[in-house]
C-alpha cells in the first residue's frame, strides 16, 4: 500500500477542502434552522463547488508529467 505525502497534493486540494468544509457547515444550518439566508448561500456555493468539480474533470490529468 502506497504512503500519501500530502505535500503532492498541493494547495488547490487543501483550499478545495477547507471549501467543502464551510460549504457542508452552511448546508447543515440551512437544514437544521431553515434560515432562508443560510438557504440562499448554500445554493450559491453549491453552483461555486459544482464549478469547482467541472472544471477539475475537464482538465484532469493534462497537467501530469508524464
Amino acid at each position: 500500500m502506497a504512503d500519501i505525502v500530502l505535500p503532492q497534493f498541493g494547495e488547490g486540494f487543501y483550499v478545495t477542502c477547507l471549501f467543502m468544509l464551510v460549504f457542508c457547515v452552511i448546508a447543515s444550518v440551512a437544514m437544521y434552522t431553515g434560515n432562508e439566508v443560510a438557504k440562499s448561500l448554500v445554493g450559491t456555493l453549491g453552483g461555486i463547488v459544482g464549478s469547482i468539480a467541472a472544471f477539475w474533470f475537464a482538465t484532469r490529468g493534462q497537467t501530469s508529467a508524464q
